[in-house]
């Protein structure tokens, strides 16, 4: 779908994504999904992770909460602090408090902000989110269990 426009795409999702998403996100919302859905009908399962409180940790969602450990959680949230809605800023400061790198690093936030182990780009979401709710998210996982 990455070579639709984002007008055209929004024509084409169902009416319960118009009513999630909100009317001034809506550019940052096609933009995060139209790389990774292959249909419109997809577009639901986005909105429902991005723009409501409905974000669930699978298994596997868990064991990387773990995994990064709830140092990693409190650096991404003062991360959030000291660099607001500046991405670049905002990874590297995670980066740099608990060296990690990669996957060790885009995972653990990747599962904080969506709940799933795949999906749009990791600074589309986190702009989408804002560092608000992107706060909110880091967190709940936290408390996602007893790694701390």
């Amino acid at each position: 779908m990455k070579d639709i426009t984002n007008e055209s795409l929004w024509d084409m999702l169902d009416a319960r994504v118009h009513e999630l998403v909100d009317n001034d996100k809506r550019n940052l919302f096609i933009d995060a999904i139209k790389g990774v859905i292959e249909s419109p009908d997809e577009a639901l399962f986005w909105a429902e992770i991005l723009c409501t409180d409905k974000l669930t940790h699978g298994d596997e969602g868990r064991v990387v909460v773990c995994e990064a450990g709830h140092d990693f959680y409190q650096a991404a949230c003062e991360a959030i602090d000291e660099h607001g809605e500046d991405y670049a800023y905002f990874i590297n400061h995670i980066s740099e408090i608990t060296g990690a790198k990669n996957k060790r690093l885009e995972m653990p936030v990747r599962i904080a902000l969506t709940g799933v182990l795949h999906g749009p780009d990791l600074e589309k979401i986190f702009y989408l989110l804002g560092p608000v709710q992107a706060r909110v998210r880091f967190e709940q996982v936290m408390d996602l269990c007893h790694c701390h």
